[in-house]
């Protein structure tokens, strides 16, 4: 054991890692993971505790990811000008290889301009409802080059990239809610009905508030009438359903039916 102590290659290992620009280099690498680790604990607890949403979670969650890299490349370039690597020469030298990359990267480089564009626009935030072709989604993350959505429906998580964020719409959270019904039915007893309706749903935790808007529309053999119907995003079919079904007891109890298609079958022959 004293031998390989006293070897000439266990002297040289410790000579070098003991000097001055080595154990600075380890203290930097060492500084820049305890500050990249701290900032993925403080995005957790923002998760963990429901904060992160709205604009303000959606700077956040970019703030962290673009303090982290910077905090890579600001490390790793204190390193190198520490071990006498000349970093102002090398930036410089890297201008043409840069045009050269930029190119390359034109698809990234749009998706982090129009991620820029989406936070100051305010475009849609973290928690917002969404659509994104036919599918309806929570916005769940965000950064500068994509967005992650997770569909209302069967929680499946979508990513799409910035540059194609016209294929995002914002939806509002309220539901608007017709109902046809014949035109032959007393208007007054309707409107009545429509608010004992809007009283029953909002018994549910689905729904916040259910408002009677009145007549809606007229048509050939129906009129519509309309409901407003705030609540969650995520819970935007299952408070629609739930108020479809309140309004269809309630209305058979009144002796009330909506009107469908019907074939008269008299004259059909045989």
């Amino acid at each position: 054991m004293s031998a390989w102590i006293e070897s000439p290659n266990l002297k040289t290992f410790v000579s070098w890692i003991t000097q001055p620009h080595i154990i600075t280099s380890f203290l930097v690498a060492v500084a820049a993971v305890i500050l990249i680790v701290l900032f993925n604990k403080i995005g957790k607890k923002y998760k963990s505790t429901n904060t992160l949403k709205g604009q303000k979670g959606t700077i956040i969650q970019v703030i962290f990811k673009v303090l982290k890299a910077v905090l890579v490349v600001v490390a790793v370039l204190v390193i190198l000008q520490i071990n006498g690597v000349n970093v102002t020469s090398m930036i410089a030298g890297l201008g043409i290889a840069g045009a050269l990359i930029g190119l390359a990267l034109q698809d990234w480089l749009k998706d982090a301009i129009m991620g820029i564009h989406i936070m100051s626009d305010r475009f849609f935030t973290i928690g917002d409802c969404v659509k994104y072709k036919e599918t309806e989604c929570i916005v769940t993350g965000f950064s500068l080059t994509s967005t992650k959505l997770k569909s209302i429906v069967d929680d499946t998580v979508i990513t799409v990239c910035n540059r194609n964020i016209m294929e995002i719409q914002r939806i509002e959270s309220t539901l608007l809610i017709d109902i046809p019904l014949g035109c032959t039915e007393d208007r007054e007893k309707i409107d009545e009905i429509m608010k004992k309706i809007c009283k029953e749903s909002e018994k549910s935790n689905l729904v916040g508030k259910c408002i009677y808007k009145g007549l809606n529309s007229i048509e050939s053999s129906s009129y519509t009438y309309r409901l407003k119907v705030s609540c969650k995003p995520k819970t935007r079919h299952d408070s629609r359903r739930f108020v479809l079904r309140t309004a269809l007891d309630l209305l058979n109890k009144e002796g009330i039916y909506t009107p469908y298609d019907r074939i008269d079958v008299k004259n059909i022959e045989k």
